[in-house]
């Protein structure tokens, strides 16, 4: 069994923007009656539906605490191209954090950190992607979410 848990706020009790899906260690069972994310998000978990991955929009906070080992599917094994050197130039772009090839426009303004050693950025399509700047590796398609 996997270490964590993933779930979401039932959507019929929280609003649309607070649907993102939190990162949950597994053994949670008898505390307190609540669940504690990897983000402090704590909630009862009568109030969450638990999800078998990340889709849609994954809370920033969770997925940068999560180590990539545990991500679902095949984040582990993917291969991502190599990081651009900071100096690069051209326009800003980010790919998925999970080898997707996908290439994504970044949100306006948007939230940056670290994740896996690498600048992780918020997508126009509510997705994390890795930053990246110029032009995108062949074989990348655009989000069809983005725009």
């Amino acid at each position: 069994m996997s270490p964590i848990i993933l779930a979401r706020p039932r959507p019929e009790l929280f609003a649309q923007s607070r649907q993102v899906i939190h990162a949950f260690p597994a053994g949670q069972h008898n505390t307190c009656d609540r669940r504690r994310a990897l983000c402090g998000f704590s909630a009862p978990p009568t109030l969450l539906v638990p999800v078998a991955e990340i889709s849609g929009t994954g809370c920033e906070l969770c997925l940068v605490a999560l180590p990539a080992d545990l991500l679902p599917g095949d984040a582990a094994n993917a291969v991502l191209p190599p990081a651009p050197p900071a100096s690069a130039g051209g326009e800003p772009y980010a790919i998925g954090l999970r080898g997707e090839r996908v290439r994504h426009r970044l949100a306006r303004n948007p939230v940056t950190t670290r994740f896996d050693g690498r600048d992780a950025v918020l997508c126009a399509c509510g997705a994390i992607g890795c930053l990246a700047r110029g032009q995108p590796p062949p074989g990348y398609q655009p989000c069809p979410h983005c725009d």
